[in-house]
């Protein structure tokens, strides 16, 4: 399954790209340890378990399949899904831009930061777009447009991995707002700027 729906009027599935979903996963290992992700990816469905075991960073990932193993973990460690969820986004994040993306990150003026964030959404998810515009120094304004039946959980985690390629950035003092709207959500960014 590609997760992009073909080239008809299907609806598309909601989906992962590859990359977020093994760095995801890594995260995961490294906060509960491999032996808790392994249990928790045995009682996952066997037609997940076989998508999970062929992704590669061009894959798709349905966000369901995503979800699943997110709560199974949570369980297998015996912790909150929602907390070890946010520091495991945070974590996979930081694992994403650990590349050739921070050093440019670091030399980005906060319009071209600004700009760029709806490419890295589109690099990640396959559903919604990112509109973003700078409204002040150091403040922004990001929609998810196109994603009206989007969860609060995937809304959540999308302001955690906003805020923290911010942070990669060079922006201190992140802080990020969020409402659902009727295509998705509206977050307020703001940052301070930080020495190197």
């Amino acid at each position: 399954m590609d997760g992009l729906g073909g080239g008809d009027d299907r609806e598309i599935v909601a989906s992962n790209s590859g990359t977020s979903f093994l760095d995801l996963l890594a995260a995961y290992e490294e906060l509960v340890g491999k032996d808790v992700v392994d249990a928790a990816r045995a009682k996952l469905s066997l037609d997940a378990q076989r998508e999970i075991e062929v992704v590669t960073p061009l894959s798709w990932v349905p966000v369901a399949i995503v979800g699943d193993l997110i709560d199974r973990v949570a369980e297998e460690a015996g912790q909150d899904a929602e907390v070890l969820l946010d520091r495991a986004v945070r974590r996979a994040t930081q694992r994403t831009l650990a590349t050739v993306w921070r050093v440019m990150l670091r030399f980005t003026s906060d319009d071209a930061l600004v700009a760029r964030t709806p490419l890295f959404y589109a690099k990640s998810r396959n559903k919604g777009r990112l509109l973003a515009r700078k409204t002040a120094p150091g403040r922004a304004e990001i929609e998810l447009v196109d994603w009206p039946d989007v969860s609060a959980r995937h809304i959540r985690t999308i302001a955690i991995s906003i805020a923290t390629v911010v942070e990669a950035a060079g922006r201190g003092k992140v802080d990020i707002a969020w409402l659902p709207s009727r295509g998705g959500a509206t977050y307020h960014v703001s940052w301070a700027r930080t020495e190197s």
